[in-house]
Formats: structure tokens, C-alpha cells, sequence
């Protein structure tokens, strides 16, 4: 614990019960996380159980707190809130460790800059992770690139729409009979 210099604020203790609680939390957390898990390679029936004893608890979050306990997800994860949040669940634990830990790597304005996850933005976050995984600064490269290109492509004019990476995109207000419809599902496979 660093202490401050100069006199003790009157909030120093708050400050130290504070984090003293939040690691104690987030301990508590973890061994709640692989009881959980374990409990489940026991017994599968546990899973219902548990969501039993704690009805308010969502599926989502089941699912998550297991993942925690069997060391598949980053417990940061569960108590963050930024962009790059959802794109870090898909990746291996290491990986998310590491990201968490150390930042990525983001191409900014043709220069490489090292940027913790929860400092991204929206438009980052998606340049920065793929499908895959993390994209290294050549693939960012390329992806600025082809989506530099789809906001240069004009909206078909004559229909009121666009079909870009297999998603439907109006430009004007219009109703479309059953017929249409279905010509157009049919071209947006046809293009996937």
C-alpha cells in the first residue's frame, strides 16, 4: 500500500477498506467460478441446482461464471464495460490475459501505438479484432482499407438499397411485397 505523502486524508481509510474488500471480492469470485465448474464435472445436474438457489442470476451469466471457473475467461471481462469487451471473450484465455494485461498493438494514423483494450474505441475495437483473433498492423491496414471502400461505394439509387457484408441496407423508406423480399435474401446468399 502506498502511503501518501504529507498528512493522512480523512479518506485513506475508506481508500484501504475499499480495496482491501475489492480484492477480497474478486478472490472470493474466482473460488465461487471453479466451484461452480467443478461442481458440474461432478455432476451435471448441479447446473440446475445452482440456477435454483439463485434464480436471478441470467443464463448469460452462467455461462460466463462457468467459463471464469474453468480458466476460458478472463474474470476482467465480467466487470468491464468497454468496446473491445465482446471482441476479447472471443478469443483463447491467453490471449485475453495478455491483451488485458500489456494493450494491443493499433495502426493510428499510419503509426503504431500500443492501447490498453479498455482505452479502444467503438471503430477501433473492430479494426483491431478479427474473426479470428487479433489482427497484426498489416491486417489492420487492409481492413482500414476495404472499409474506406464500402463508404466510397454509392447506394443503388434506383432500389433504395444495398446489400454490404451480407446485410441489408435501406436508404429510403419503401415496402417491400414478399416476392421482393425474397429475391433479395436470395442475392445476399448468393453473395456470402
Amino acid at each position: 500500500m502506498t502511503v501518501p505523502a504529507g498528512p493522512i486524508k480523512p479518506w485513506h481509510t475508506h481508500l484501504q477498506i475499499f480495496r482491501d474488500s475489492m480484492r477480497d471480492s474478486i478472490r472470493s469470485y474466482m473460488t465461487a467460478a471453479e466451484s461452480y465448474a467443478a461442481a458440474i464435472d461432478t455432476d451435471p445436474a448441479a447446473k440446475q441446482a445452482f440456477r435454483e438457489e439463485f434464480p436471478d442470476f441470467s443464463p448469460t451469466f452462467w455461462a460466463r461464471i462457468e467459463a471464469v471457473g474453468r480458466h476460458q475467461l478472463d474474470q476482467r471481462l465480467l466487470y468491464g464495460a468497454h468496446p473491445a469487451e465482446r471482441h476479447l471473450r472471443r478469443l483463447a484465455y491467453s490471449e485475453q490475459k495478455h491483451a488485458l494485461d500489456h494493450g494491443v498493438e493499433v495502426l493510428v494514423d499510419g503509426s503504431e501505438m500500443l492501447i490498453h483494450v479498455d482505452r479502444l474505441t467503438p471503430f477501433q475495437s473492430k479494426m483491431v479484432f478479427g474473426p479470428t483473433g487479433i489482427r497484426d498492423l498489416a491486417a489492420q491496414k487492409a481492413w482500414l482499407e476495404s472499409e474506406k471502400l464500402e463508404h466510397r461505394r454509392p447506394p443503388a439509387a434506383d432500389t433504395g438499397y444495398d446489400i454490404r457484408k451480407g446485410e441489408l441496407v435501406i436508404h429510403s423508406p419503401m415496402r417491400l411485397g414478399r416476392t421482393e423480399l425474397l429475391q433479395i435474401l436470395t442475392r445476399m446468399e448468393t453473395r456470402s
